[in-house]
Order: C-alpha cells, then sequence, then structure tokens
C-alpha cells in the first residue's frame, strides 16, 4: 500500500465510529440487576427494597420489613423512574412481611435497580423528586432477560449504547464475556417495542465484540443509559431450542437468604451454558454437612466439591436434584479461617443434557483501519458491520481483498467493489464461516491510490445456511 493510499485511508476511517471508542468501558461492568437496598428514613427502621422488571416494560417494587415492629408509610421512588411524581400507594407491612406494588410507567434505564427510595408517613409529603442525567461517559453493562434459565449465564454478555452525534441511531457494542458463541434478538428497553422485528439477530464470537446500528425515529440522549433486553438465546451453535423465548411465561429463580450461588469450575467455567445461580448452597447449620437446592425449573446433575474446606483428595457423591429440590451431604470439613468460602460444580447436565463443548475462539488479524460492507439495499435484518474488508493492490490488473466474517455464524453474498470492477462480470458468491477470514484476488478495471477507499457492495445475503430467506436482495 502506497504511503498515498495509507493517508487517505487513515483519514476517511477518522470519519467514521471509532471502532474502539467504548471497548474500554468493558473493564470496569456496571451490574443492572434487582439488589437489596436500606431505606434511608430513619423513621422506618428495616425497610428493605429492590426493584424488579416485570413483563416487558413493566416493573414492581418489593419491599420487605426487616424490622421488629409494624410499619404504614407512603413510598416513592426517586430519579423520575416513575411516572409522575413517582409516588405509590400506602403500604402497611408486618414484622418480616414482604409485598410487591407496581411501579407505574417506569423508566428502563441502568439507575432503575439503585433508584432511591423515599419513605414517609401515611399522611406525610415525600419531597420533590430528583431526576438525574446521563453519565457523559460511557458505561457497560450487563444484558437483561425476561427471566431465568439454568442454561444461560446472563452476565456472560455486556454492552455498551451510545447516541450518534447526529441523533440519528443508537451504536450498540456486545462483548461476549464467555468462551461459548452466543445468539439473540435484543430491543433499547423503553425505546423499541419487545415485539419489533427491525434489529437484526445477533451473532458473537467466543471473547469478542460485536456492533450494531440501531436507528431512532426520535434523538434522545438518555438511550445511552437504556437497558438492553434480549431474547430467543441460543448458545453454541444457532439451531435447535430457543432459551427464553418471548412471550412464554418467564420463570425466575427461587431465592432465600442465607444460600449461595455455586461457582463453576472445570468446563463449566467461563461458559454461558450455566447460571451458577440456578444452584444455590450453603453449610448446614450444625456444620456436618452441605446442603444444595435447585433454584431453576430444570433438573441439575453435577459433582461438586469445597476447595477451601475440602482438603487432599475427598470426593463427594454426585448429586441430582430435581426443580426446587433440596439434598443435604454430610461431608467432613477442614478448619479455615479466612471468611469467604466457595462451592465450586463441575461435570455439569442440565435436563440430561451436558454442557456443549466450546468451540476455538477466532483469531482475527484485520487492522484496525479497516471497513465494512456497504448493503447495496437497506436492510434491518442483516447487520453489516458483522462483515469487514480491507482492499490493497493486487498484482496486474487485481485487487487484494482481505474479508473476515466477525460473526458467530455463516454468511454468503454477493459482492463486488462499487467503482473497480465491471458490474457485468460478476464475483464468485462469498462464502465465510463463522470468525473466518479470507484473502481474495479479485479482477479490477484500474489499480491506483484510492483503491484501498473502494466501497465492498453486497446483496443477496444469507445468515447461517446458504438456502434461506435472501436478506438485501436486489429487486427481480
Amino acid at each position: 500500500m502506497t504511503a498515498l493510499a495509507r493517508c487517505l485511508l487513515i483519514a476517511c476511517a477518522a470519519l467514521l465510529p471509532a471502532v474502539a471508542w467504548g471497548y474500554a468501558a468493558f473493564d470496569d461492568i456496571q451490574p443492572a440487576a434487582p439488589v437489596w437496598l436500606a431505606s434511608a428514613d430513619a423513621a422506618f427502621p428495616g425497610l428493605t427494597y429492590r426493584v424488579l422488571r416485570s413483563g416487558c416494560d413493566g416493573a414492581e417494587l418489593e419491599l420487605w420489613n426487616r424490622g421488629s415492629r409494624q410499619l404504614a408509610c407512603r413510598v416513592r421512588l426517586d430519579q423520575g423512574f416513575a411516572a409522575g411524581d413517582g409516588a405509590l400507594e400506602a403500604l402497611t407491612l408486618a414484622p418480616g412481611a414482604r409485598t410487591r406494588t407496581p411501579v407505574p410507567r417506569p423508566r428502563l434505564e441502568q439507575g432503575l435497580y439503585r433508584a432511591r427510595l423515599q419513605a414517609t408517613t401515611v399522611d406525610g409529603v415525600p419531597p420533590p423528586s430528583v431526576t438525574t442525567l446521563p453519565p457523559a461517559a460511557t458505561v457497560a453493562t450487563y444484558v437483561q432477560c425476561f427471566g431465568d434459565d439454568a442454561r444461560f449465564r446472563a452476565e456472560a454478555l455486556a454492552c455498551t449504547v451510545r447516541l450518534l452525534e447526529d441523533g440519528s441511531a443508537a451504536e450498540i457494542h456486545f462483548k461476549n464475556l464467555s468462551h461459548d458463541a452466543l445468539h439473540f434478538a435484543f430491543r433499547l428497553a423503553g425505546h423499541q417495542p419487545a415485539t419489533s422485528a427491525a434489529n437484526p439477530r445477533m451473532h458473537v464470537l467466543p471473547g469478542s465484540t460485536a456492533e450494531v446500528l440501531v436507528p431512532l425515529a426520535h434523538p434522545d440522549p438518555r438511550v445511552a443509559v437504556a437497558l438492553v433486553d434480549i431474547w430467543d438465546v441460543r448458545v453454541g451453535a444457532d439451531q435447535g431450542a430457543l432459551l427464553l423465548p418471548l412471550g412464554a411465561p418467564a420463570a425466575c429463580f427461587a431465592e432465600e437468604p442465607g444460600w449461595s450461588a455455586v461457582q463453576a469450575a472445570g468446563e463449566a467455567e467461563g461458559s454461558a451454558a450455566f447460571a451458577p445461580r440456578a444452584l444455590l448452597w450453603r453449610i448446614a447449620p450444625d456444620g456436618e454437612a452441605v446442603q444444595l437446592r435447585n433454584a431453576s425449573t430444570l433438573d441439575i446433575a453435577c459433582d461438586f466439591r469445597l476447595p477451601d474446606l475440602q482438603h487432599g483428595a475427598a470426593a463427594n457423591p454426585r448429586i441430582t436434584l430435581a426443580p426446587g429440590a433440596m439434598t443435604s451431604v454430610p461431608v467432613r470439613l477442614s478448619a479455615h479461617a479466612g471468611s469467604t468460602v466457595s462451592l465450586t460444580v463441575c461435570a455439569l447436565a442440565i435436563a440430561g443434557a451436558p454442557l456443549p463443548a466450546c468451540g476455538p475462539a477466532a483469531a482475527l488479524a484485520l487492522p484496525a483501519e479497516r471497513f465494512t460492507a456497504t448493503p447495496r439495499v437497506a436492510d434491518r435484518t442483516f447487520n453489516a458491520r458483522t462483515l469487514a474488508y480491507v482492499a490493497a493492490r493486487g498484482a496486474g490488473a487485481t485487487a487484494q481483498l482481505t474479508v473476515a466474517n466477525l460473526s458467530a455464524v455463516a454468511l454468503h453474498a454477493e459482492f463486488r467493489l462499487a467503482g473497480y470492477q465491471d458490474p457485468a462480470l460478476p464475483n464468485p458468491r462469498l462464502h465465510l464461516a463463522a470468525g473466518e477470514q479470507r484473502v481474495l484476488s479479485v479482477p479490477v478495471l484500474r489499480s491506483d491510490a484510492r483503491l484501498a477507499l473502494a466501497q465492498l457492495q453486497v446483496w443477496d445475503v444469507r445468515v447461517g445456511d446458504d438456502d434461506g430467506p435472501l436478506c438485501c436482495a436486489l429487486p427481480r
């Protein structure tokens, strides 16, 4: 590549959204999940609360009186996370009682689960609500699911959202933190309906980051803090039964104070195909046994060990638990002076099926100034940012075209270097396996310094098998 072409390429790339604008945010992923919080109002000791998603667009406030006396109060979520003034109905809670109440038209944003609760007496008036502005820096959070499934760990997928400068679209980066390929449908909660089919299905390689643009009808800076919902999930290959299908009754893991989630080890460590919160454990009150409970709706079988308390080659019996079942396993425990105790599980089988084997991670070496393909026909069902390329001069009247499939599913397409190839002489159809990178030699009408900036146009695209419906199809 000549110096002139390189300068032109870098200058043009500078006009594009930076590839790594939000990658640093993944170094500090903020949790976006329900958490029990204590009310700051001294008049209501023992009042704790958490915010839960309810259905696709709703939310509920769960309150728990952990004190020793009855509480009667009115509550409100601060920071504008509920419609109007945020005030909810008057509540009376006996000691130890828990209750849930709907949140009117909640704002589905990252701060929802940590919104401050204001409580007053039944006749009192809460102080004015405070609305916060979106943070200036990009924040990475974990995706949201409409329910729980033992076969998928939602913390394996994080995302960042940024509003483009012209307000026309939101740019989303998905980071796959697991060693399994992930496939899913998604939406920007509060900005897109749950039934929207406008977004392309995402296919993210293990350990990789995938990008997608979501067009917006109206510019809204708050899109940068929107929660991102996913559903119709598959782990590994994008075939077979869907996990967490949209519209199916959502099941949530049963919880109980005093229990902890297990930790995955062996083949389960780093896997997206097992949710540790599906299997809970604790040491029995007498200290002579370990109790395990299946919090999910599927059978779970596994081997387990307490590495902090069991030394040597002691082997525990394999356990199999039906949904909601609990077992107590006598174990000999060593003395442990530390405060952290963990229970690890391996050789997992969920609903009778072992965890899927993870495939090798893709090793793509495209330069940072790469471009992405341009569909000749706009089609929201195809994410053009999954097809990257670099064009350079080849020998004679040819161009060296390096193409890479950045997704976890095969891509098939017709293609052409616009302005450099004769439309009457088509190229062979492009076929790229998941994560595959290839170098092609294609004929060109001319070879000059601007070849490096040539637009790669694609059409008649298929994702997965090359016998399904077409994306970006030209009129016939």
